[in-house]
């Protein structure tokens, strides 16, 4: 076996982790109403609290609440 050792990689940040470093106001955009589900779930495993509105183009804003 040979490995090729690699600096400079950046690791991926979780979802829960992203979720953990919003500030309350903060917001952002997804597009489908399946991806509102798994963010519910998200936020209710690290103890926040989201507010989810359908905009007029379809896609869904999510605001951290607290």
């Amino acid at each position: 076996m040979n490995w090729e050792i690699e600096e400079d990689v950046p690791m991926n940040i979780s979802k829960t982790t992203k979720i953990r470093n919003l500030k309350v106001g903060e917001s952002f955009i997804v597009d489908t109403f399946d991806e509102v589900r798994v963010l519910r779930t998200l936020f209710n495993r690290v103890n926040r609290r989201c507010s989810i509105k359908k905009q007029k183009d379809g896609n869904y804003r999510c605001w951290c609440v607290e």
